[in-house]
């Protein structure tokens, strides 16, 4: 019995475990996402105050201590107000909100983006009344 577990955890301990010198890396993440010739590495959510804008550049920069710039392509989801909208209609000072992609350059990459106000979207459970309303009667 003991001869085979020796023999057993000699098998296992001595397999190689080191790759070949030519092997290829191993295939990218599935997180990596391609479009175009640009290749995103992950996906993340962005807030601010809009500080800067440039619609000949098509970007837009949110307010704060690191100043970030968000590039908008021909494929972002743009609204303001709840409604569809374009770059001429952001303001300076509209709160902004969405997701961007940051790619290889670390260039932000906006995939949808809201801007004003949040609008409060109707859906199950909004009908019902608000318990601040309730207690004060109105």
């Amino acid at each position: 019995m003991l001869m085979l577990v020796a023999l057993l955890l000699a098998a296992f301990t001595t397999q190689p475990n080191v790759r070949a010198a030519g092997a290829e890396k191993p295939a990218a993440s599935s997180t990596t996402k391609e479009a175009g010739s640009r290749k995103f590495n992950r996906t993340v959510p962005f807030r601010g105050k809009v500080a800067a804008l440039d619609a000949q550049k098509k970007t837009f920069t949110l307010s704060g201590p690191k100043q970030r710039v968000f590039q908008l392509s021909t494929d972002t989801q743009i609204e303001k107000g709840g409604q569809p909208a374009a770059i001429e209609d952001i303001a300076t000072g509209d709160e902004a909100r969405g997701l961007c992609q940051i790619d290889e350059d670390g260039q932000r990459v906006v995939i949808k983006a809201s801007f004003g106000p949040k609008v409060a979207k109707a859906g199950p459970g909004k009908d019902k009344a608000d318990p601040a309303e309730v207690a004060a009667g109105t």
